[in-house]
């Protein structure tokens, strides 16, 4: 079969196209935020572990357990707070870096100041 184009004689050539389906991106991401999880549950302590020198007795005592999980809730937020800035700066927003150095901050505060509060509340007792 020889075919006209604008004059010209064009022969057919047969053409062979394999349908290959679209590889399934959804289970790559899937498995890349599995990792991302895995990897940020290696950073927390275990549920219930104590960050510290556990008071004993009386209120301090009592405090101590909501302590911990507010410290447990500090280190994530604290991750995420910073990752949050460090997009921001790579957005090419200058505040992200004040973001970041927050987050370090806050994070270091919230273990030094029940050390710092506990130890002032057992001198005065």
């Amino acid at each position: 079969m020889v075919i006209l184009i604008n004059g010209r004689r064009v022969v057919p050539v047969p053409v062979y196209v394999e349908l290959v389906p679209a590889p399934d991106w959804r289970a790559d991401v899937l498995r890349w935020m599995d990792r991302v999880q895995d990897g940020l549950k290696s950073l927390l302590p275990p549920p219930g572990a104590v960050m510290a020198a556990a008071p004993v007795g009386g209120l301090t005592g009592k405090l101590w357990p909501l302590v911990d999980r507010l410290q447990e809730f500090g280190l994530a937020a604290a991750i995420a707070v910073s990752l949050w800035g460090l997009c921001r700066v790579i957005m090419g927003d200058p505040s992200g870096k004040q973001q970041i150095w927050q987050a370090i901050v806050g994070f270091i505060g919230l273990f030094i100041l029940p050390e710092v509060f506990f130890s002032i509340w057992e001198a005065f007792r």
